[in-house]
């Protein structure tokens, strides 16, 4: 949406490709029970369209969905806008660029296969739609996919024996009751600290078994509801500005403190404390000896809830956190114990992997993008060898402690400035140079190996995929060098041809 917002803006002739039936990316495909954000609401809002009257501290999907939908017609993309791949044209007239507006979006589309053709400059697209299959070409590929939509079923042995209901958290189904149910849920991460508090509350569950592999940071969350007032001061210049510009200076100071600085030791003095507030809220021992990490806070991804440990507390909870075996017809067996149950929620993450495959598939260049392959980018944005392509929310941009509506804004301005460059060119094509991307590689691998997600000092599924072990979803600095870095991209890092 913001790509299309600032190309409409650009004149630009361009297309969007969406695969869902409606804008919203991570907000629509998940509408799980209490599921939520957690960076504070202004802040994970675009710059250029801020909303003072934000319902709550960090924002519930919902609301997060409606002010994506405010945003789509407020700016008027309803004949450009989707979520999924984005592609423009160039028409060249007498070897001149020339960029004009043609509205056009396709909502409930895929791509299916991507192919950079050498010959014709082109990027020819199949698309998928109701069944049937149709083919065009375009000059540029904008991958604007995301992650965080295609379920990961966690890879265990006899899934398919299962003949309970199986609910992973992205496709959950509203109409689901779990009342007078045995319910088993497996994870620990961000939408297991969100789910298990919920259905609790919502629900009369006859027994919740959690599956636990490794325990989470949960921090206090601080949540709380903003009054009629201070949403009326808020939308006062320039207090809504500065109140979203506070919230994000507090952000990059806690990286530089608990990530960028980690050996100071203010993590070890966190992680006591957040210690004995678990054995401490916690009443069951056994229980809260298990969600005491045994990890350096920040190396895996810190999560927040208010509800979390005291949810742990109701009857109905059970924790086996000795290790899924297989799953069986009835339900999940584990090593300490058999569980039946009548239905299994999978808030086993998702696959990012298979997000690329209608690119890998068909550039033999784009081999890094597969599963346990070493992924080499230029600022998660550009890609070697492969012209005219670019991706938002590549490889090492991911962040632990801020917003990534901050980084979409910071890519769009590489992407910009870099057709812009094309436009200075007189060129039909870019492509980011070999020298570049290496130079930069060597300084992420540097960096990552020396940082708190350093491979011998950490393991965390920000290294799944990579078989070297590096983190190589995860941006090593802070968002303020990410924003130095995409603002002025140097002109000698790209090749421009026709």
């Amino acid at each position: 949406m913001i790509v299309a917002n600032f190309f409409k803006m650009m004149e630009l002739n361009f297309t969007v490709i969406e695969r869902g039936s409606e804008i919203g990316g991570t907000w629509y495909w998940n509408s799980y029970p209490g599921i939520g954000c957690d960076v504070p609401s202004h802040l994970y809002s675009f710059s250029f369209y801020l909303k003072p009257n934000w319902t709550h501290l960090f924002s519930y999907g919902a609301e997060i969905h409606k002010y994506m939908m405010s945003c789509f017609y407020h700016f008027g993309l309803g004949d450009n806008i989707g979520r999924g791949q984005f592609i423009f044209r160039v028409c060249s007239i007498n070897k001149t660029s020339c960029w004009c507006l043609i509205p056009k979006k396709e909502f409930g589309t895929e791509i299916t296969r991507a192919f950079w053709n050498d010959k014709t400059r082109l990027w020819e697209i199949t698309k998928l739609k109701d069944g049937k299959t149709t083919e065009e070409s375009y000059n540029v590929l904008i991958s604007c996919a995301g992650g965080l939509h295609r379920p990961n079923w966690g890879g265990f042995k006899g899934v398919e024996k299962y003949k309970g209901l199986k609910v992973h958290t992205t496709r959950w189904p509203q109409d689901l009751d779990l009342t007078g149910k045995h319910v088993g849920i497996i994870g620990s991460g961000a939408s297991s600290i969100q789910i298990i508090p919920t259905i609790v509350r919502d629900f009369q569950i006859k027994k919740l078994v959690h599956f636990q592999r490794n325990a989470a940071f949960v921090l206090p969350r601080y949540q709380f509801a903003y009054s009629d007032r201070a949403k009326s001061i808020l939308s006062i210049f320039p207090f809504g500005i500065l109140y979203r510009w506070s919230q994000y200076l507090i952000r990059e100071i806690g990286f530089f403190v608990l990530l960028r600085f980690w050996k100071l030791g203010v993590n070890k003095l966190v992680q006591k404390l957040h210690a004995a507030g678990i054995r401490k809220y916690v009443k069951d021992k056994r229980v809260a000896e298990a969600m005491v990490p045994d990890y350096t806070m920040g190396c895996k991804r810190v999560l927040i809830s208010d509800e979390f440990y005291s949810a742990l507390n109701t009857p109905c909870y059970h924790l086996d956190n000795s290790g899924i075996v297989e799953l069986s017809e009835k339900g999940i067996i584990t090593k300490d114990a058999e569980h039946e149950l009548d239905v299994i929620i999978f808030a086993t993450g998702f696959d990012m992997s298979s997000n690329f495959n209608f690119l890998v598939e068909h550039n033999p260049h784009l081999e890094m993008l597969r599963h346990d392959a070493e992924k080499k980018t230029f600022w998660g944005i550009f890609y070697p060898k492969v012209p005219n392509l670019v991706a938002l929310l590549g490889p090492m941009t991911a962040l632990g402690h801020s917003s990534i509506i901050f980084m979409i804004e910071c890519q769009l301005q590489a992407i910009i400035n870099v057709i812009k460059m094309l436009f200075e060119e007189r060129k039909d094509c870019f492509v980011v140079t070999d020298k570049a991307v290496n130079e930069w590689n060597e300084e992420w691998i540097e960096r990552i190996e020396n940082s708190i997600w350093a491979r011998s000092t950490c393991v965390s599924w920000y290294q799944k995929g990579d078989p070297n072990n590096r983190a190589w979803v995860l941006w090593p600095g802070s968002t303020i060098e990410y924003w130095w870095r995409t603002r002025n991209i140097p002109k000698k890092n790209f090749d421009f041809f026709n």
